[in-house]
């Protein structure tokens, strides 16, 4: 993510103490936002996979209880950032020169990416679990061409393995 701050940075004033902020701005974001879903970050899933019995949580259970946590927390973040590294900037032009890919690879994982979502979010209604909607992506990606074998070697199974 820091990689999409550089076209911002690179025509501000670097003595700007804002510029810390935005740069800042990024893991504390990651980080704060990973709270809203059980995928968000490793502990979350590991958690997840725990919440069992009376404690048992879906999905979407998660969803409604940590992304109002997580929108707080963010609001917070944002404030105690601009407070810490105030800034003189009031406006930034940025102009993204990029097009919505259409390749039959993108529409692909577009609606790969819809497909698990929503088994995600739903499934109390089907009995899918969530641990076996998130390898859906990993099948349809690999039977496509669109991963390889090289890259499933790069995946963290050890926390993966640890949350199922």
């Amino acid at each position: 993510m820091l990689t999409l701050l550089t076209p911002l940075l690179k025509g501000m004033d670097h003595t700007d103490p804002g510029i810390k902020g935005m740069i800042l701005a990024v893991p504390v974001a990651a980080n704060v936002g990973g709270i809203g879903t059980p995928i968000g970050t490793p502990p979350n899933a590991i958690a997840f996979r725990y919440l069992t019995a009376e404690y048992a949580m879906s999905f979407g259970d998660w969803i409604l209880f940590a992304i109002p946590m997580a929108t707080i927390l963010i609001f917070i973040s944002w404030t105690l950032l601009r407070k810490v590294y105030p800034t003189g900037i009031h406006a930034i032009h940025l102009e993204i020169d990029s097009e919505f890919e259409q390749r039959k690879e993108a529409f692909i994982v577009y609606g790969t990416t819809a497909a698990t979502i929503l088994l995600w979010v739903t499934a109390s209604r089907h009995g899918i679990n969530s641990y076996t909607a998130a390898l859906l992506p990993v099948v349809v990606f690999s039977l496509c061409g669109i991963i390889t074998t090289e890259d499933i070697k790069q995946i963290n199974w050890d926390v993966l393995a640890i949350a199922v």
